[in-house]
């Protein structure tokens, strides 16, 4: 029995120890620095516990995280029933030396207080708050020690100092009520229902014009939302309004697959306020609304908009949120109001409409159709004017219709555009997304050239049309056709060079379209080489089976002497040096018995003057003409010299004859 008492005796004096170190004041000195050491380590940061009491019913404890942080319990707690009744208060007066904890940039003073109480299996804290300037009440339930059930009821919350609190920029202000009953605080099983209100809310204009470039006018921001919350599901309703746009949006999402099965609303009042957030020049109003239903794994997004006073509407699909089909309809889309939406001049007005159906997207395995027409398009002659320098135009009407379809790296498209300057068709044209190869086939018709005066700056008349095919694939390449003046052109253009080959052409044709005096009837066979970046160019042509038409040069020329070169048939050589309009040319033309050239021959396109001297041997009768001034009337001058005194000479001669017989 000794060793029974000896045992017993050990136990006691155990137990005595540990009593005597946990709840008497000596030991509570030994335990504190051990529980500050622990507490340290724990928390990753220096604490102190300048305080620290524990005696068998009673714990009274504060810990010092910083100089300004402190957190302090009292209170009373049973071992024998397992039960406590404290009291704490966290006074943190500076959270953002909390950082090292809390792992975000917290800032500012927070303080709660409120009392535990329960055993290990429920324990209750219920408490209170001022945190940014509320009213706030909690009431918290855990089951041994794990959060099981949360109230709370936050009256009259600044915004400001919530943004101030959470590190935030004070960019909007207001008054927050929320409130919070969850039944189920478990990750997996949410339940309850959440509220939040805003109201008196406003903006902070100055910072938001400094840091984001936004211009807002003085508004108020009113916000209403509601959650409830079961299991993986929330069921939601949320609207915002202010002076710049309003939303509002309700359904339900599942967070952990992102399930969506919702509406949604946004209205925005003027664009142009969000510039600064959209990155692009925008302005007017915006009205979109639709549903969202899926996952992540397969999104469907539907909607409808009035985008520039049309009817749209859109069906996509999103896989890992990444578009993987499409359907497009927009009906009378105005050009006008698109383009003041983008903020473009009015370059014209028109109905658009618009019809997209793209059952796939993924590149490389393109799958779809695009039908785009343009009708009663209008083009504005003063926006037009101003924006290309076209001094002269005087508007255009047009209507335009593309059809695409596309099929893996390729979009095959057939276009129309008739207009009152222009009209074009095209039957093959060809996108390879893959190459970024563009190529295609088309037809081009002026109708009256005379509407294009606006780009010639020269009054021209009569219609042409062309036929070719082009290549682009960083440079052009084009190929052109034209049955033009009675021959044929055909032009290649690689680039910044064009080169024309000139066949059977009719000068005298030429002449009537450019609105010239029609005084020379010739073939014209010959190149064009012409770059379009220096505006040079030099043409080489042969004339042949040449007549002149009656002028005034020619008519002088019959006044002093008996020559008809109208009589005469020519051929010979024309070269051209072009310097953008600037025109320097070399004519040498000859008959059976007359000649006619002039060398470096001016010719100013813009001031639409001619500097010519025309050197004439008619039957070995030289004569030379000067032309200078407008080239549609010029000054004429002949300088008949020797001419005159070679017939003179013949009149004398003559007389003589006559005397002396």
């Amino acid at each position: 029995m000794k060793w029974l008492a000896a045992l017993t005796g050990t136990v006691l004096v155990l137990f005595l120890l540990l009593f005597l170190l946990l709840f008497t004041p000596p030991g509570n000195g030994i335990v504190g620095p051990v529980l500050e050491k622990k507490a340290a380590e724990a928390l990753g940061m220096p604490v102190r516990l300048p305080r620290f009491s524990l005696s068998y019913d009673r714990l009274e404890l504060t810990l010092e995280l910083t100089p300004e942080n402190r957190i302090e319990i009292t209170g009373d707690y049973s071992l024998l029933s397992r039960s406590l009744r404290l009291h704490y208060r966290a006074d943190l007066r500076n959270l953002a030396a909390l950082e090292p904890l809390t792992h975000a940039p917290l800032r500012g003073p927070f303080a709660t207080e409120g009392d535990v109480k329960g055993d290990p299996e429920v324990l209750r804290i219920d408490g209170t708050s001022d945190v940014a300037a509320s009213e706030t009440g909690y009431a918290l339930v855990l089951r041994n020690f794990s959060p099981r059930t949360l109230q709370a009821h936050i009256r009259h919350a600044d915004i400001r100092k919530l943004l101030y609190l959470a590190g935030e920029d004070p960019l909007a202000s207001g008054s927050l009520r929320a409130d919070i009953d969850l039944g189920n605080l478990d990750p997996s099983a949410l339940k309850g229902d959440i509220d939040m209100r805003l109201s008196h809310g406003g903006l902070n204009r100055p910072l938001l014009k400094k840091r984001f470039g936004l211009d807002l006018p003085e508004s108020t921001l009113l916000s209403k939302a509601h959650a409830a919350l079961d299991g993986e599901k929330i069921d939601y309703t949320f609207s915002l309004d202010s002076s710049v746009l309003s939303a509002a949006s309700k359904g339900r999402v599942v967070p952990r697959t992102v399930g969506l099965d919702i509406a949604y609303m946004l209205n925005v009042k003027e664009l142009a306020l969000l510039e600064s957030l959209t990155g692009t020049p925008l302005r007017g109003p915006l009205s979109v609304k639709g549903k969202a239903e899926g996952d992540r794994e397969r999104l469907r997004v539907t909607g409808s908009s009035d985008l520039a006073g049309s009817a749209t509407s859109f069906d996509g699909v999103l896989k890992a949120f990444v578009p993987v089909s499409a359907d497009v309809r927009m009906k009378h889309l105005k050009l006008d109001r698109l383009l003041y939406m983008l903020k473009q001049p009015h370059y014209a007005s028109a109905d658009i409409d618009l019809d997209a159906h793209l059952p796939r997207l993924k590149k490389g395995a393109l799958d779809g159709t695009v039908r785009l027409d343009v009708k009663n398009g209008k083009a504005d002659r003063e926006a037009v004017s101003k924006a290309f320098g076209w001094p002269y135009f005087k508007g255009a009407t047009f209507a335009f219709r593309s059809d695409s379809t596309l099929r893996g790296n390729l979009v095959d498209t057939k276009l129309s555009l008739n207009s009152d300057l222009l009209e074009y068709r095209s039957e093959n044209i060809r996108f390879d997304t893959a190459k970024n190869i563009l190529t295609s086939d088309f037809t081009a018709k002026v109708p009256d050239l005379k509407r294009l005066y606006f780009i010639t700056e020269r009054p021209m008349r009569g219609s042409v049309t062309a036929s070719g095919d082009l290549r682009y694939d960083g440079r052009m390449l084009a190929h052109v056709r034209s049955r033009l003046l009675g021959g044929e052109i055909r032009a290649t253009l690689d680039d910044r060079k064009l080169h024309a080959d000139l066949d059977s052409l009719n000068t005298l044709r030429a002449l009537y379209m450019l609105m010239y005096p029609e005084i020379f009837d010739a073939r014209l066979d010959g190149t064009l080489d012409y770059r379009l970046d220096t505006k040079k160019g030099v043409l080489d042509a042969r004339l042949s089976k040449g007549r002149f038409t009656r002028n005034a040069a020619f008519d002088l020329l019959r006044q002093y002497t008996t020559l008809n070169l109208y009589e005469e048939r020519f051929k010979g050589n024309l070269k051209s040096l072009i310097r953008d309009k600037l025109i320097v040319s070399d004519l040498d033309l000859k008959s059976n018995r007359s000649s006619i050239s002039t060398h470096g021959a001016r010719f100013d396109a813009a001031a639409k003057r001619i500097d010519a001297k025309v050197h004439v041997d008619a039957n070995n009768n030289p004569i030379d003409f000067y032309l200078r001034g407008n080239v549609e009337n010029p000054k004429i001058r002949i300088d008949a010299n020797k001419l005159i005194e070679r017939e003179a000479g013949k009149q004398i001669n003559r007389l003589l004859n006559d005397l002396f017989r």
